[in-house]
């Protein structure tokens, strides 16, 4: 029993995440109790009715259809299943005599109709709005489950029960996660998702325009690259801190860090503004794509660029300095503007301080206004 218990919870477990193996082992659960068919259902608590199941092929799709859209809800063992706790065993020759199966329509006509006879049923998960279980049938011919099988059940329970939630869960993610991968494949903005070395896990179809139009940026090998040699270097930098994951609580150099960087556009005037984001491995999408760490890129187009020229020429600044106001316009800190410029603390300081000087100002918070007329110039 004990070989034959864990194959069958190796098998849940296995089902987590593919719903052909979580088949493979409820019939696995089917044969080692003597059954001949399963059925999991899921109920909704709240309208009285089965939302989905699955069974085996002992019964015909239509069939099983039939008995989920007409039959459940005059099914006397379901008032039964939904008021026990999850993970509690119902045998029904132990609520219903023989007597009171002979007058059931469920047992006296459509279970026996299909050759079916006693049941054995658990609840397994139960969210406060649905609760699912799991239903053992067997043959016409065949006796009542008995001890043996309890006991079988009981001890594979824990696995079972575990298995489900997890499968739930995990059903849930994936949703999500579909519902997520619409949203950014509607997106006009280019967004990929890439592991530490720069691997290509996921690309809207923004991305992928961008990435094949000659723009600065492009595939190569599967990773997503910068054609500038020096973009490139900043680009793994941020893309390996932003696949950081802490060893512990206290370990902050080991946090994943996120950081913005700039490049030219190559097929015309402007710059891309490139973010890369942690992403975290709680979110639906890193989950169901169950790679290692994985970072977050956002391209924005910055059509303000080309005016750089212009604004430095108008306030008598450099080019640099003039890059250091359009940060600030688009409310970025001196920081975000030293790691977008690959430069020192220190240097930005000095540059801060010269743009305030030849401009007037006093607080780097009054730069904003003054530089930006219209905010969507350099946006």
């Amino acid at each position: 029993m004990h070989s034959l218990l864990g194959n069958v919870a190796e098998q849940l477990y296995d089902g987590i995440t593919c719903a052909d193996d979580w088949n493979v082992a409820l019939g696995a659960l089917c044969r080692a109790t003597d059954s001949v068919l399963f059925h999991h259902v899921r109920w909704d608590t709240q309208a009285q009715c089965v939302l989905d199941g699955v069974t085996n092929e002992v019964l015909r799709a239509d069939k099983v259809r039939e008995y989920e859209e007409h039959h459940a809800a005059h099914d006397p063992r379901v008032p039964l299943i939904m008021n026990l706790p999850v993970g509690e065993l119902l045998l029904d020759h132990e609520y219903f005599s023989p007597r009171a199966m002979s007058r059931s329509p469920i047992y006296a006509d459509w279970l026996a109709s299909h050759g079916l006879r006693h049941s054995l049923g658990v609840p397994v998960y139960d969210d406060g709005r649905t609760r699912e279980w799991v239903c053992l049938i067997r043959p016409l011919d065949h006796s009542a489950y008995g001890d043996g099988v309890r006991t079988l059940l009981q001890r594979l329970m824990p696995d079972l029960l575990r298995a489900s939630r997890l499968r739930a869960r995990m059903e849930g993610v994936v949703a999500q996660a579909a519902m997520g991968m619409a949203a950014l494949d509607a997106l006009p903005q280019a967004l990929a998702l890439v592991e530490a070395g720069g691997q290509l896990r996921y690309a809207n179809p923004a991305a992928q325009r961008m990435l094949a139009a000659g723009t600065g940026w492009r595939l190569h090998h599967g990773r997503v690259c910068a054609d500038s040699l020096a973009v490139q270097e900043r680009l793994g930098r941020s893309v390996s801190m932003a696949c950081r994951r802490a060893g512990n609580a206290g370990a902050k150099s080991a946090r994943a860090v996120a950081s913005t960087l700039h490049a030219p556009q190559n097929s015309g005037p402007g710059e891309f503004a490139l973010h890369v984001l942690p992403l975290h491995p709680a979110h639906p999408l890193a989950q169901v794509l169950r790679e290692r760490p994985l970072a977050l890129l956002v391209w924005t187009q910055k059509q303000g660029a080309q005016r750089l020229p212009e604004l430095a020429a108008t306030l008598g600044l450099t080019e640099t300095e003039a890059r250091l106001a359009q940060t600030l316009a688009q409310g970025l800190s001196l920081k975000d503007f030293a790691q977008m410029q690959g430069c020192s603390w220190h240097t930005a300081r000095t540059h801060i301080k010269n743009l305030m000087r030849k401009t007037g100002l006093h607080r780097q918070q009054g730069a904003c206004p003054n530089f930006c007329v219209n905010g969507s110039d350099f946006n």
